[in-house]
């Protein structure tokens, strides 16, 4: 775990980009959630550099900047809908 540490910290200094491993310790996020994130089209922007996946740490702050403001709205609008679906519910209950 240090070792992930200090190879994003060395990161974030030299190269910008970081492998699969150091990308998702520096989002918080699992390795493999990372990949599925990838596979499904809904993480950060990746780079393949030859067989490499390679994240760049500006794309990171990017995806996670976003991803924060757009779950905020998502879950306004997703407690508007419960909202709504109950009340249905309810009616539908009452009819």
């Amino acid at each position: 775990m240090e070792d992930d540490v200090a190879r994003a910290a060395r990161a974030k200094k030299g190269c910008p980009f970081l492998s699969t491993e150091q990308a998702a310790f520096y989002l918080g996020l699992s390795a493999r959630k990372l990949q599925a994130m990838r596979a499904d089209g809904s993480g950060p922007t990746f780079r393949r550099h030859s067989r490499y996946v390679r994240y760049h740490i500006e794309d990171l702050d990017i995806w996670s900047k976003g991803s924060a403001a757009q779950g905020a709205r998502g879950a306004s609008a997703c407690m508007r809908d419960a909202g709504c679906a109950s009340a249905r519910a309810q009616d539908a209950g009452h009819a």
